[in-house]
């Protein structure tokens, strides 16, 4: 009978070989590499109308025929997948199958761990599965259904998982190092204590998920969903990225994390979802606060302070329409109010700000309206002194000069200029801006005094 033809690539159990299985009187290839052969479903249809334990027995029939030994269930769509719902792989479990099949293939058996690596299970149902202790590594699972399995202590080394249901399921103490598990699901899932390095978790669903414990050293969390996520104590400063993360109602006490992984922004803003975004800087702030990291809580402070000042503004356009005046009056009100604080000091946080504000009024605003509104009545020496000047350019300095030493002792009971307002308008003005400058100078030293308080 003629050897199958196909040629099996490099792999971890050596160089490209010959697939050893018999092709069969007229064929090229074995029932495994022929790509016309259907035998396949009438293994698709056992599996599906067998109980959990029969399926067992299945699994490794499947891997004693296979050329490698490796367990092959891909799926075939027209809706044929390993349907393996509530199949038991757990040591105990396999203690009697163990005793049948280890002396025939003692390659399944890593310890006490039933070694699956390289297993092809893409789109299989496993719902409800005991998957302890298994043996993972390389395997693919992309697109399984995993609802409620128990992975715990499983070994997944560099599994592919992407876009795989893992709702509820259970992977404490698993070990997922180089995992892809990209657009997967792992919603109130327990990951306590399991390990993440260098896995990719880019857009993938941990909401509600407790990862107490759990170890992330240099994985990608870029666009994960983080909503409600316990991370309690759990060190995301040496992850990859953080950027277009959900943090709505996440756990982070002792959580610590670099600003600079965010991306100078939460998800929820982006999505333009300002209420949760509020919340999600006002979780960060508190984190960073706990972690004596105020220059990182002053950002999401500022940051919170913005959202809600937007939530005002979303709220009062709503409003608008709905013609109810008052809510948005009310909005419209929290919104102003919100972006005067914002633009005279940064909410409290910015000294350059306010003295940046002191200096306009001070320097530009103050010289510049007086001119207008009427000047000054110069004494004798003073105008003696500015026509002796011969030059437009230092006449002009010499009373800019006159006029600033005026607006500074708006901020005193002095008056350093020797000048007298030339009118009411300017007597006003004067009032006005004497009472403008003491309230930054009052604004300086309580945002001076709030950024020293936390230094």
């Amino acid at each position: 009978m003629p050897r199958c033809k196909y040629i099996i690539p490099d792999n971890r159990r050596g160089a490209a070989r010959p697939c050893p299985k018999n092709a069969g009187f007229g064929r090229d290839y074995c029932h495994w590499h022929d790509p016309a052969d259907t035998s396949w479903r009438e293994i698709y249809d056992r599996l599906e109308n067998a109980e959990p334990e029969d399926k067992i027995s299945m699994l490794f029939e499947l891997m004693e025929d296979h050329p490698e030994h490796l367990l092959i269930l891909p799926d075939r769509g027209d809706d044929y997948c390993a349907r393996l719902a509530q199949i038991d792989l757990s040591p105990t479990n396999l203690l009697a199958y163990r005793l049948k099949w280890e002396s025939k293939f003692p390659r399944l058996w890593d310890g006490n761990l039933l070694d699956l690596d390289e297993a092809d299970l893409r789109g299989a149902i496993l719902g409800g599965a005991t998957l302890e202790e298994v043996r993972l590594t390389s395997a693919n699972l992309q697109g399984a259904y995993l609802y409620k399995v128990n992975l715990r202590k499983a070994v997944l080394w560099n599994i592919n998982l992407m876009g795989a249901e893992l709702y509820l399921s259970d992977l404490q103490d698993a070990d997922l190092s180089g995992a892809n598990l990209q657009d997967a699901s792992l919603v109130g899932a327990n990951l306590q204590n399991a390990r993440f390095d260098d896995a990719n978790l880019q857009k993938a669903n941990l909401s509600w998920a407790n990862l107490a414990g759990a170890y992330l050293g240099k994985a990608n969390l870029q666009g994960v969903n983080l909503q409600g996520a316990k991370l309690q104590n759990v060190d995301l400063s040496s992850v990859v990225s953080l950027v277009n993360v959900h943090f709505t109602d996440a756990w982070l006490d002792g959580t610590r994390i670099k600003r600079e992984l965010l991306g100078g922004r939460v998800a929820e803003e982006d999505d333009k979802d300002y209420k949760n975004a509020r919340e999600a800087y006002r979780n960060l702030k508190q984190n960073f606060d706990d972690l004596g990291d105020y220059d990182s809580a002053s950002w999401a402070y500022r940051k919170e302070r913005r959202m809600r000042k937007l939530e005002s503004l979303d709220e009062g356009r709503a409003a608008f329409k709905q013609r109810k005046w008052g809510k948005a009056g009310l909005n419209c009100r929290n919104a102003i109010g919100d972006t005067m604080v914002e633009i005279l000091c940064d909410y409290g946080e910015s000294v350059w700000r306010v003295i940046g504000w002191l200096v306009i009024l001070l320097f530009f605003i103050e010289p510049i309206l007086f001119s207008v509104l009427g000047g000054f009545i110069w004494d004798n020496s003073l105008e003696r002194d500015y026509f002796a000047l011969l030059s437009s350019w230092n006449r002009f300095w010499f009373s800019y000069r006159l006029y600033l030493l005026y607006s500074l002792s708006g901020l005193s009971i002095t008056n350093f200029s020797g000048l007298q307002p030339a009118n009411d308008a300017v007597k006003l003005a004067s009032g006005l801006f004497s009472i403008s400058g003491i309230f930054l100078v009052g604004l300086l030293g309580f945002v001076a005094g709030n950024r020293i308080r936390r230094s």
